[in-house]
């Protein structure tokens, strides 16, 4: 019967707890969880979206030195029936041989999601093929691209092109 009435107790004074702790962040200035979650979500889906800009236009002008300042060191990007690009120099060489061969590359963004250093986005790409063999022909396909926070920063941790 005692553990009957601490349990009820614990529970009693454990209630409003967890009510204070919907309402607001300790500390905070009262502003509920979930409203800091959808600010959050806010300030990176428009960092994400800077840094696709960036990347659009890098790809446009060809520009591989600021187009490679957009990935983290370690970076990976894997393409379809290719071996994966990894870090600084695998990244480089792929770009290098990508970026004569192809014109203005564009990515949507249909799936987002974002935790702590770490976010992702989903969605569809294209890009017409203007050198090589291939020359004319428009390649199609689902693209995944991670990003990490690096400071206040967002760069391209690995990205993932798969053509249709």
């Amino acid at each position: 019967m005692r553990w009957r009435y601490l349990i009820l107790t614990l529970s009693a004074l454990a209630g409003p707890a967890r009510a204070h702790a919907q309402a607001g962040v300790p500390g905070g200035d009262g502003m509920r969880a979930d409203r800091f979650r959808a600010e959050y979500y806010a300030e990176v889906v428009q960092q994400i979206n800077k840094v696709m800009g960036q990347w659009r236009k890098a790809w446009r002008e060809d520009d591989l030195d600021r187009l490679l300042r957009l990935y983290d060191s370690d970076a990976i990007i894997l393409m379809t029936d290719e071996a994966p690009a990894r870090a600084e120099k695998g990244v480089h060489a792929f770009l290098d041989r990508m970026l004569p061969e192809t014109g203005e590359i564009q990515a949507s963004m249909v799936d987002f999601e974002a935790s702590g250093r770490l976010a992702y986005i989903w969605g569809s790409f294209y890009y017409d093929v203007t050198g090589g063999e291939q020359a004319g022909k428009r390649i199609t396909g689902d693209h995944v691209t991670l990003f990490i926070r690096q400071g206040r920063r967002w760069k391209i941790r690995s990205q993932v092109f798969r053509v249709k």
